[in-house]
């Protein structure tokens, strides 16, 4: 488990103290907690800590070999997370993989609705055709164009 001190530190972007502890042999891919509902380290960094993004942190972590999982974009992407989504997506991140009904795009709509997120994701996601594919919500595409106060008054 990645110690909490190590954790700390990637909310306040402390990348010297997350480095030492990678030099000294801590894990990138190792989970934040034990129990059933747990998050590696990247995926948290992609999540909870987005409200101040940390994308150095996100590059530190990938630099050092940090395996990208599909709940990492998903996380950026739902969280607001532009700049760590764009560095998931250019390290070979996929955003809407085979078999998935949950997407980046509709984390992107469904939660926070940030319209910068999902252009970006129009312009990165292919239209997938394979039998797994998503079914198109429309309501999600209303939810990306509904203004912040206009999602409140529907919901």
């Amino acid at each position: 488990v990645v110690p909490k001190a190590i954790q700390r530190a990637a909310i306040s972007g402390e990348l010297a103290v997350i480095k030492r502890w990678i030099d000294s042999g801590g894990d990138v891919n190792d989970y934040t907690s034990t129990g059933e509902y747990r998050d590696t380290f990247l995926s948290d960094v992609c999540s909870i800590y987005n409200r101040d993004e940390r994308p150095s942190v996100v590059a530190l972590l990938l630099e050092h070999g940090a395996e990208i999982q599909h709940h990492n974009i998903l996380h950026a992407a739902g969280h607001g997370g532009k700049e760590s989504l764009r560095l998931l997506l250019s390290h070979g991140g996929d955003p809407s993989p085979e078999g998935v009904q949950w997407t980046a795009l509709h984390a992107a709509c469904g939660c926070q609705a940030d319209h910068e997120i999902v252009a970006m994701l129009q312009t990165t996601v292919p239209i997938r055709t394979d039998a797994g594919a998503p079914e198109p919500n429309p309501r999600l595409l209303h939810l990306a164009a509904e203004p912040e106060t206009g999602r409140e008054e529907s919901a």
